[in-house]
């Protein structure tokens, strides 16, 4: 335990101050310096100063009183301090001294001394020269690096400017080819060796991180003289070495890779040379997929210069090594006529049909038309895709039959399924044997049921923009007026209406076709059904839509707030439909971007359209004559209301005999049988009010 000891001088029974440097204890535990002094004197000091008397101390003469006892006494009258209630305070004896020189002060009855403005100014000078000492430092190293840089030249890389490329490249092969690449040993996964994961295949790719040069070299080395093999033999497994660390999650088995990351594989791009090995087991032992058939996937290939097809050494083939043991390889002679006809194909120049790539065009295409995106999800055929790759989802590994009654869509559901449903399973299956004709026959079907809906959401499309236009227009109603919410008439709800009748068609034009085996689908889970549209943006405007509609005051002022409110989201709505209208009329024009120049299409892909969204910022200009409505009178299209600049003028006269719709220009100021007829003018008018107006496309 620590002990306190006395700071400060002491003569018999008086106590002195003391201006000389003091050994002042601190506390440990703080972590600031608190030089406190202790001030039992100041009990004694304070009775003296009182009566007059000075204390005893070392420093007293004969001529008076010591000056600093007189320096307290004035200290204690400036402040005020009570000197009566000052308080003893001790310090640790295991604190470390600190030496410091100064004149004591009386602070909040407490004694203590002014050493920290001297250890703060040494502080700032210690870092003010250290900064310094920095600045030259860079300086310095500075004028050494320009110096080096002047004097000495880049040392020229002897290997690259000595040895001729031929040479070269025979370095780069000595470090970045190995023939057992094309070998089934690189793929072997079992046993202690695991080549396929574990394996270096004798080869130094660090060579390539030397320079840009060597780099683009040697890499033409190690992809364009190497043969890398790659083991095709089972229907979703692909084991090759240069894809080797890309692994994915497929029944506890992390070494299996998916095949459509292949093609984005950015080494695979650049390998000259392959050797695939394929087979025609379909597992079990007891039945074999045809030879054509296992051999269609290579007539895909065109402009191949050297080409050789065979029977494969069994030392090649992961199944034979997998099961040496229990199973021998038949070699198999292949068909003149095939192999033939096949090398002949893969060398020539011919037009391809890449029938995978046409599949995702059209399911591109048949997306579109549905909104909701788990039947949208859906709607992907599952047909030789195990579900583990198709959705990432491990809960999911065999693929489904095509009429699965545990699908989430009711489209799927049922037998036979949705017609666009089915035949996309359909055009899979043409797909993945690169059957051209029965996905041509596949994709027609769909496409002709879709085409009667694709028609309907078209001229719903342009009827919305003919009604958009006329009401972007200065003479027109103004509904969409860029400059904002243009003047309006009050006391009817003629233009909310108008624009709920063409929101709600064009809405109605997305609905998919049904038949009647979906419809009862649809029917056993109707709820659900409607739920998976409900949270959607167009039906949660078109709700509000309603309600603005519904509930409308003909108050001015509640007038204009709700038209305000109706007129933005009115836009929201049309933008919303647009979007899915242009992304229909996207994937129409690509429908048979892979079918080549000779094909002729089932269906117009309509290339005349203008497909452009709405520009809400820009008015349409005047085209034409001026209307009849424009001459008679009315205003904005309706007959019988005027605009309130018009109602502040007081000049206008009884309309001719012979215009029994043009009032006065102030309703409220003309006759009573003008007003009458004008009346029963505007209703009539208004009964047979004509919606739309311009032409073409927006």
């Amino acid at each position: 335990m620590a002990r306190f000891v006395f700071v400060g001088q002491m003569e018999y029974d008086n106590y002195a101050l003391c201006t000389e440097p003091l050994a002042v204890k601190i506390v440990d535990s703080l972590s600031t310096v608190l030089p406190i002094l202790l001030l039992n004197f100041i009990i004694d000091l304070y009775a003296v100063i009182h009566k007059g008397s000075t204390p005893k101390t070392k420093s007293d003469s004969a001529d008076g009183p010591d000056p600093r006892v007189n320096e307290l006494r004035d200290l204690r009258e400036d402040n005020k301090y009570d000197l009566r209630n000052t308080r003893t305070v001790y310090l640790l004896e295991d604190s470390p001294p600190y030496q410091f020189a100064g004149k004591c002060r009386i602070t909040n009855r407490i004694a203590a001394f002014n050493f920290k403005e001297d250890r703060e100014s040494e502080v700032a000078k210690l870092r003010a020269a250290l900064a310094e000492a920095v600045c030259s430092r860079d300086e310095i190293k500075t004028e050494l690096n320009s110096l080096k840089a002047s004097t000495e030249e880049p040392r020229p890389c002897l290997f690259l400017e000595k040895l001729p490329l031929e040479l070269r490249n025979h370095v780069y092969s000595y470090l970045l080819v190995n023939p057992a690449l094309a070998t089934g040993t690189v793929i072997e996964r079992h046993g202690p060796q695991n080549a396929l994961y574990n394996g270096e295949f004798g080869l130094a790719p660090v060579v390539l991180q030397l320079n840009r040069q060597i780099h683009h070299e040697a890499l033409n080395i190690l992809y364009g003289d190497n043969i890398f093999i790659a083991d095709c033999t089972q229907d979703d497994v692909l084991r090759s070495p240069i894809v080797r660390h890309q692994r994915t999650q497929r029944s506890g088995v992390i070494d299996w890779v998916d095949g459509p990351f292949l093609k984005d594989h950015p080494a695979v791009q650049k390998v000259r040379h392959w050797k695939v090995a394929i087979g025609a087991n379909q597992g079990g032992g007891i039945v074999y997929n045809k030879l054509s058939l296992v051999l269609s996937p290579l007539k895909l290939l065109r402009n191949i210069n050297q080409f050789t097809l065979g029977a494969a050494d069994p030392n090649d083939l992961y199944i034979c090594n997998y099961h040496q043991d229990a199973t021998q390889a038949v070699p198999h002679d292949i068909p003149p006529n095939i192999l033939t006809s096949l090398t002949h194909l893969i060398q020539s120049n011919t037009p391809l049909n890449p029938v995978f790539k046409m599949h995702d065009c059209l399911l591109a295409y048949a997306q579109a038309f549905e909104r909701a995106q788990t039947y949208r999800e859906e709607m992907i055929p599952d047909h030789g895709r195990p579900w583990a790759h198709l959705t990432k989802d491990p809960t999911r590994i065999l693929p489904r039959s095509l009429t699965d009654s545990h699908a989430r869509s009711p489209f799927k559901k049922g037998t036979p399924m949705h017609p666009v449903e089915q035949n996309l399973e359909y055009a899979l299956i043409a797909s993945d044997f690169n059957h051209y004709s029965r996905f041509i026959s596949a994709r027609s079907t769909i496409l002709s049921y879709l085409e009667p809906q694709y028609q309907r959401i078209c001229l719903a499309a342009q009827n919305t923009a003919e009604f958009v236009k006329a009401n972007k227009r200065e003479s027109g109603r103004k509904i969409f007026c860029a400059s904002g919410i243009a003047h309006m008439m009050h006391n009817t709800k003629a233009p909310f209406a108008t624009a709920s009748i063409y929101l709600e068609g064009y809405a109605e034009s997305f609905k998919r076709d049904l038949t009647e085996e979906t419809r009862m689908q649809i029917r056993c889970e109707q709820r659900k059904f409607n739920l998976s549209y409900a949270h959607l943006p167009r039906e949660k405007l078109l709700k509000e839509l309603n309600d603005i509609l519904e509930t409308s005051s003909y108050n001015k002022f509640l007038y204009d707030l709700s038209w305000a409110r109706f007129a933005v989201l009115c836009k929201k709505a049309i933008d919303d439909m647009d979007r899915q209208y242009l992304e229909i009329r996207e994937a129409r024009k690509r429908l048979f971007e892979y079918d080549g120049a000779q094909y002729e299409p089932e269906i117009d892909i309509e290339a005349w359209r203008c497909d452009e969204p709405i520009n809400w910022d820009v008015n349409e200009p005047e085209i034409g004559p001026k209307k009849e409505a424009e001459m008679t009178g009315s205003v904005n299209g309706y007959p019988g209301f005027v605009t309130d600049e018009e109602e502040g003028d007081d000049s206008g006269s009884a309309s001719n005999s012979g215009n029994s719709s043009g009032s006065g220009s102030d309703s409220g100021h003309g006759s009573d049988a003008d007003s009458d007829v004008a009346s029963e003018v505007g209703e009539e008018e208004l009964g047979q009010l004509e919606l739309g107006g311009g032409g073409g496309d927006v």
